[in-house]
């Protein structure tokens, strides 16, 4: 079990000393305290992961601390425990925002399963708030920027330009280089400006920003033109048909559509059922670069 810091808040002498006894077993850190008061004072002083808590406190009820105590500490997790359970009370506590509910004598084997997975959760929680930070960062990185957007609009506009003449006359080593621009905007450039488009700071940047991503698909769909004269194709088998032509790995095209590996061999599969091919995938890279020679392949 992982690393963490648990606070028990219960009265009885004897079930505090097993639950601590219990925890430490576990590699856990645990403080014992019988009052509500200690426990707030405890919680402003210290970092907590886990909160064990029992209902009946000789000061007040456990239940009624849970607002209070989330709160203070929006990211702790609380497991209640009582000896006077009934369904409304599980329920109200659940409600109240408490991560388990368990009955006494407590079973230490359902404890250490429930304990487990608060701490599992508390690292989830952790790791997606951090991820937010970061993308918080990123964001305000972006919009220090933003006076730069009229600038990025007008050289993104003249790529397109000149991607569209490059498009009509290149030869097969400038095609190559102009399909991994194509993938990086894809994959980068306009995931990136859709979350500027989101932020509601960067309303007046809107046309601006819908310019860009108007340009920049424009400028993409140059590459599929080809594949357009396959109308049996479904938009999904489109799609990955777009970059199979495009030298993507089925283990690529997974992972930007957030698809298993498995699942793209059967689109492979399929397309190739559909446009009469047989043999392997390779096949279909070749197939598609003919159409855009205007010599397509004899199925």
């Amino acid at each position: 079990m992982s690393q963490a810091n648990v606070l028990i808040l219960e009265d009885d002498y004897h079930v505090g000393k097993l639950l601590h006894v219990s925890l430490a077993r576990w590699g856990l850190d645990a403080d014992v305290l019988g009052e509500s008061r200690q426990a707030l004072e405890a919680l402003e002083l210290r970092h907590y992961d886990l909160l064990l808590l029992d209902v009946l406190l000789p000061d007040v009820n456990g239940l009624d601390l849970l607002p209070i105590i989330h709160e203070m500490c929006p990211m702790l997790k609380v497991i209640i425990m009582t000896g006077h359970a009934d369904k409304a009370m599980a329920i109200d506590a659940l409600r109240a925002g408490a991560f388990d509910f368990l009955e006494k004598p407590i079973d230490l084997t359902l404890l250490h399963h429930t304990v487990k997975r608060a701490i599992e959760a508390q690292e989830m929680a952790r790791a997606h708030r951090q991820t937010l930070d970061e993308l918080h960062r990123s964001k305000e990185e972006l919009l220090a920027h933003a006076s730069h957007l009229e600038q990025l609009n007008t050289e993104l506009r003249e790529t397109h330009h000149a991607m569209l003449v490059l498009a009509r006359n290149a030869e097969r080593a400038r095609q190559d280089t102009e399909e991994r621009i194509i993938t990086h905007l894809r994959s980068l450039v306009l995931p990136l400006i859709e979350d500027m488009r989101q932020d509601e700071r960067l309303l007046p940047y809107e046309s601006n920003l819908t310019l860009l991503v108007n340009a920049i698909q424009e400028a993409v769909a140059g590459l599929a033109t080809h594949l357009a004269v396959v109308p049996a194709l479904s938009a999904r088998e489109m799609r990955i048909a777009l970059m199979i032509k495009n030298g993507l790995t089925s283990e690529e095209i997974a992972a930007y559509l957030h698809i298993s590996p498995e699942t793209v061999k059967t689109h492979r599969r399929n397309i190739r059922k559909k446009l009469g091919l047989i043999g392997s995938g390779d096949q279909l890279r070749a197939y598609f670069r003919s159409l855009e020679a205007d010599e397509p392949l004899s199925p």
